[in-house]
């Protein structure tokens, strides 16, 4: 279910207008505090794109931290927020070969839309950030389910046992 607590922090969710997405590229434009230069965001993105009960998602679910981080929830309040600009290359992402349903992301597919889902911890470990992305891959279908109701939103979700953080979700354009 989407954070009602404070409907105005849009905090890891994307400003599709200006985000979108082709066949080879995709540029997210992300809320967030703004990035201290010597404290950078990082990104690993995992591609989520699934087959399920005949239905497809085309998607993204991107793991985000900073250089030092103390896993403290980011948030967007008053003017400490702007929109950073991530652009990657499709064939940069981790793919889930293995997962049931899983089918590589397809910028051509004739979808109008895809969704990204932004999620911050400050895990360094490759194994615990794929265990989040599966996590999130096995929850699609009421994820986007939620993001077809609320439009872009956060929402709280346990991908790490025990650390309960927030998530974005969003749609993307096709550009």
């Amino acid at each position: 279910m989407p954070d009602t607590t404070n409907p105005e922090d849009r905090t890891y969710t994307l400003n599709s207008e200006t985000s979108n997405y082709s066949k080879d590229n995709v540029l997210l434009n992300i809320i967030l505090p703004t990035e201290d230069p010597s404290n950078t965001y990082q990104f690993t993105v995992y591609d989520i794109s699934q087959v399920t009960n005949g239905e497809t998602y085309n998607g993204f679910f991107v793991f985000m931290r900073k250089t030092t981080d103390n896993g403290d929830d980011l948030s967007t309040y008053g003017e400490d927020k702007y929109e950073f600009a991530y652009n990657f290359d499709t064939s940069e992402k981790i793919q889930l070969h293995g997962q049931a349903g899983y089918t590589p992301f397809e910028g051509n597919n004739g979808l109008l839309q895809s969704f990204v889902i932004i999620y911050h911890d400050n895990c360094e470990d490759a194994s615990e950030k794929l265990s989040c992305a599966i996590t999130a891959f096995n929850n699609i279908p009421s994820l986007f389910n939620d993001l077809v109701t609320n439009g872009n939103c956060i929402q709280t979700m346990e991908l790490i046992a025990g650390k309960p953080k927030k998530l974005g979700m969003s749609f993307i354009p096709r550009k």
